[in-house]
């Protein structure tokens, strides 16, 4: 899956098409679906090329049997992530404050741990109570994530995933 900052689309590209793929969470936007019958297989690396950088993933052949096995920091299970899990859908730990799983604390984090703090949506304490305090997300939590956003010096501490 992939999105598209520019236009604020997804895009779901799946390899066979007797199979479409099926979404289990929510998409926002909805994702197009598009056969791309050359991708790379589950559990392989493929590289995929943006106009702002080049990424690799490889599954662990077992991610998502619910045991941590040879590489995988985390398995919660699944290879599907949804914001606020602590384990991706390559069976590595989300940051401490990064729950889209960006790979950087920004204000889009900084409002999901809002919405986490009025029960709008859920998210792993290991990733969203980033002062440590109370057994909670609170907007005292999602201040200080915008703090760190806009590059303000502030400790993000997270208690310790139990995944």
């Amino acid at each position: 899956m992939s999105a598209d900052s520019r236009t604020g689309s997804n895009t779901l590209r799946y390899r066979n098409l007797a199979e479409p793929p099926s979404v289990l969470g929510v998409v926002t936007p909805a994702a197009e679906l598009s056969h791309v019958p050359g991708i790379a297989p589950c559990g392989t690396t493929s590289t995929t090329t943006t106009s702002l950088a080049n990424t690799t993933t490889t599954l662990a052949p077992d991610c998502g049997n619910g045991t941590v096995d040879g590489a995988e920091q985390c398995d919660d299970g699944d290879t599907s992530f949804v914001r606020g899990d602590a384990c991706n859908g390559a069976c590595e730990r989300v940051g401490c404050g990064d729950p889209d799983d960006s790979g950087a604390v920004n204000a889009t984090d900084a409002l999901v741990v809002l919405r986490v703090a009025v029960a709008i949506e859920t998210c792993e304490l290991c990733v969203c109570n980033v002062d440590s305090i109370g057994g909670f997300a609170s907007a005292s939590d999602a201040l200080r994530v915008l703090n760190a956003a806009v590059g303000l010096p502030v400790a993000l501490n997270c208690p310790v995933c139990s995944l």
